[in-house]
């Protein structure tokens, strides 16, 4: 009985993503960087859930500079959207992989799963800026602030 559940509830989750992806053109492009560490290309789709929450599907392409040199990674991530339609809370999980050999002596290694919170006001022409706190699980430092600049189409 508690597969058949999970099977029918797993199915009525992906009727109702492709619901809101049919409803929504909520697509956002950022470029984030703490400017010492790394600098992320990001791209996430939003799949509205009701008014003032959303699930965010995406992923990061993550370049180290500065202190970082070297390292290369991609993260995917889910995040939860709250509240705006100018102000917006994110929170969220990720699982940075590093891209690179492991070779040491090439640059540093970034591979770690880590949580996510953001603050975004995003303007009615789709510009948005916003800050980000990484709290990454594997990697010295534990704690990345990064502040983005990004556009919803």
């Amino acid at each position: 009985m508690r597969k058949i559940t999970l099977y029918f509830t797993g199915i009525l989750c992906l009727i109702q993503l492709a619901i809101s992806q049919q409803t929504t053109s909520g697509n956002i492009l950022k470029l984030e960087t703490n400017g010492i560490l790394t600098a992320h290309l990001s791209y996430d789709r939003i799949f509205p859930v009701n008014e003032k929450s959303s699930l965010m599907l995406g992923a990061d392409v993550i370049m180290g500079v500065g202190f970082a040199y070297g390292a290369t990674g991609f993260a995917p991530e889910i995040n939860v959207l709250l509240f705006g339609p100018k102000h917006f809370l994110e929170v969220g999980g990720l699982m940075i992989i590093d891209m690179e050999d492991d070779d040491p002596e090439e640059g540093a290694e970034i591979s770690s799963p880590g949580l996510r919170t953001s603050y975004r006001y995003e303007l009615p022409s789709g510009l948005s800026v916003g800050s980000s706190l990484l709290l990454l699980l594997d990697i010295d430092p534990p704690v990345v602030p990064t502040l983005y600049l990004g556009y919803s189409f």
